[in-house]
Formats: C-alpha cells, structure tokens, sequence
C-alpha cells in the first residue's frame, strides 16, 4: 500500500511504501491521520508519521480514511469500491445505511419505549 505526498495543487509529489502503516484499517470517522513531516532543507528525505486526531485509550484500533472525509457517503462508497474493492461498513456508514434503509420503507422503525 502506498501513501501520498500531495502539494498545494493536490498534485502528488511523493510516495511511500510502508507495510506497518498499510496494516491499519479504514474509517470515515478515523481517529488517526498520515502525516508528512516535509524537511526544509532540499534533498533532504520526508517522512510520514502517524498522529491521532482525536482522543484515543489504551486499547482502541488506530483507524485513518482512505479517502476525503468530506465527500459525500455515496461517493466515499464509490472511492473505496472502486479503488479499494470494499463497501466501508464503519459505524458512521452502517447509521448512514440504517437511515437510508428505513427512509426507504425496509426496516421498520423501532417503537418508542
């Protein structure tokens, strides 16, 4: 799995290889994020850490998005099928699929207690 460098156009400008990195799982409400620590000396090498975005314990999955979390559900579902070759059933698109799904008329609404 590669990670990308992207400059200020969105153009990439560089790329790793990391199989540490590629072992951590998707999510569109990830609570980690790839991030590029660029030198400011020329020919010098960037590297890529991974930081957390959110408040994390002991015992949590580390999770990043593998695509832009401001996208739309269905085009996040789009991305990640087509590039990935997964539907994303992270807990913000399974509530997604529930309110779609009962919008729809084919789950029945739970009564109130």
């Amino acid at each position: 799995n590669n990670f990308m460098m992207y400059d200020h156009t969105f153009a990439v400008v560089a790329e790793v290889c990391d199989p540490l990195t590629a072992l951590i799982n998707h999510s569109c409400e990830p609570n980690a994020a790839v991030v590029w620590n660029c030198p400011a000396t020329p020919g010098s090498y960037s590297m890529h850490t991974v930081r957390c975005v959110r408040p994390m314990q002991p015992g949590d999955e580390v999770q990043t998005s593998y695509v832009d979390c401001g996208l739309p559900w269905w085009l996040r579902q789009q991305a990640l099928r087509s590039t990935y070759g997964f539907d994303c059933r992270c807990a913000l698109c399974e509530e997604i699929a529930v309110h779609r799904r009962c919008a729809a008329g084919s789950v029945p609404k739970q009564p109130r207690s």
